[in-house]
């Protein structure tokens, strides 16, 4: 559909008006779902929900990428998300954060259109609003963790997994007797339901949700699983107790004091993942072990860090699950002074006072987006290199040769002349074995 104007004077003056209330629609907007007491949730990314009960701050309005938290349970059963009163549709798109402010004022230009097109005709008012409307994010991605007894994981998972395909979720979820992990995708609206339903179990009250807005499911299938750990330090077969989150564990830095605290220049700072996460990303001056699994980090620390003991040692992860054992792991092994990034990397990102400053390259997710924006100042970087050429790329692609399958970080030209081989020998040996996987 076309939409005719004649630029007369009335015209040049109505679309004036609408940049002014366009700009003003941008700025002033509050959150559209609020809990039953009228109330916001704080996002603990930093994206903090206001206090005065009439939404989301315009601090929090001028946010980075959509990312919130929510507490399940909180008084009211609070509803809203603070994605919902931030700038654009153009959010999806994950544009450098110099350029969000104007592509928010555009899209507010576009509302402020809306809201004085009254003469236009019907068709036409529905075309502008249907356009703007359909390049917002219908889905999220929702990232939590919760330790706390479940007596029957089994039963449990059961109920849980009716609930996630009555909703038509994707994702993975780990269920053990000491709590809940989950990463799932899916509408907003089924999200949203998803975690009233978690806040309305008692099983499930108070968990933490990190929301990420997305254009589609970040996951293929939904894979629910019992296992004896949400997440294991091996100890069990050292014939050593397990880590108890639930006891004292490392003191909880929020992304402000945590960025604070690495730049008081006096701490260790540790990178509680595996080997090619780190590859992809990490803190400035993080100590990066060079492990491929969370159960290699007991002999790992034991073998290389005895003589920090008196150190101040800072830990961080992706969303700050293994922390929660890693801390209290460094705390019963001696070291005197130990904390950890609350909320995590995602975390960190997100937070308005932080920005991600610090933080190199990019964060590993376990979705299909592979990796995700963290530094959104002007000294985001990085810092891994194409196997092949040497150039930077954050490209993370599997080798072709079964046998092999090697995530290894590829740039697109050699993917395509290298044909997604992570060397000249798996490309001889998928040759002269057939085994490899199509482009």
């Amino acid at each position: 559909m076309t939409l005719e104007l004649t630029f007369t004077l009335p015209a040049l003056v109505f679309l004036l008006l609408a940049l002014v209330l366009g700009i003003a629609d941008h700025t002033t907007r509050k959150c559209s779902r609020t809990g039953s007491d009228g109330s916001a949730f704080k996002a603990t990314t930093g994206l903090m929900a206001d206090d005065s009960a009439d939404g989301c701050s315009t601090e929090a309005a001028k946010g980075g990428a959509g990312l919130c938290v929510r507490s399940a349970g909180d008084a009211g059963k609070k509803r809203a998300c603070c994605y919902n009163c931030k700038d654009s549709f153009f959010h999806s798109l994950f544009v450098p954060s110099r350029c969000r402010l104007l592509i928010g004022w555009f899209n507010g230009i576009c509302r402020g259109v809306v809201l004085i097109c009254g003469s236009f005709d019907e068709s036409q008012r529905q075309f502008i609003q249907t356009s703007t409307r359909s390049l917002e994010p219908n889905y999220q991605i929702l990232l939590y963790y919760l330790y706390r007894e479940i007596a029957d994981p089994e039963a449990f998972a059961a109920t849980h997994r009716d609930l996630c395909e009555r909703l038509e979720l994707k994702g993975r979820i780990l269920i053990a007797k000491e709590g809940i992990n989950g990463t799932v995708s899916g509408t907003i609206a089924a999200t949203t339901g998803y975690m009233e339903a978690m806040s309305d179990d008692p099983i499930t009250l108070g968990t933490e949700f990190k929301v990420d807005p997305a254009e589609d499911h970040a996951f293929p299938k939904l894979s629910i699983k019992v296992r004896p750990e949400v997440v294991s330090l091996g100890l069990e077969m050292q014939d050593e107790e397990d880590i108890d989150p639930r006891q004292p564990t490392g003191v909880r830095l929020d992304p402000k004091d945590w960025a604070e605290a690495m730049e008081a220049g006096d701490a260790v700072i540790l990178d509680g993942r595996n080997n090619y996460e780190s590859a992809l990303g990490h803190f400035s001056g993080a100590v990066c072990p060079d492990v491929e699994n969370f159960r290699d980090f007991p002999r790992w620390i034991r073998d290389n860090m005895g003589h920090l003991k008196n150190r101040k040692i800072l830990t961080y992860c992706t969303g700050g699950i293994r922390c929660e054992k890693l801390s209290g792991f460094l705390l019963r092994e001696g070291f005197r002074d130990v904390a950890q990034l609350h909320g995590g990397i995602l975390n960190y990102g997100q937070h308005p006072d932080t920005k991600g400053r610090h933080f190199d390259g990019q964060c590993y997710v376990f979705d299909q987006r592979v990796r995700v924006e963290v530094n959104r100042t002007e000294t985001s970087t990085i810092i891994s290199r194409c196997v092949h050429c040497s150039n930077p790329s954050d490209r993370y692609i599997n080798c072709r040769y079964t046998s092999c399958n090697d995530q290894v970080f590829c740039c697109e030209s050699c993917e395509k002349n290298e044909g997604r081989f992570c060397s000249s020998d798996c490309r001889a040996a998928a040759e002269r074995t057939g085994a490899s996987r199509p482009v």
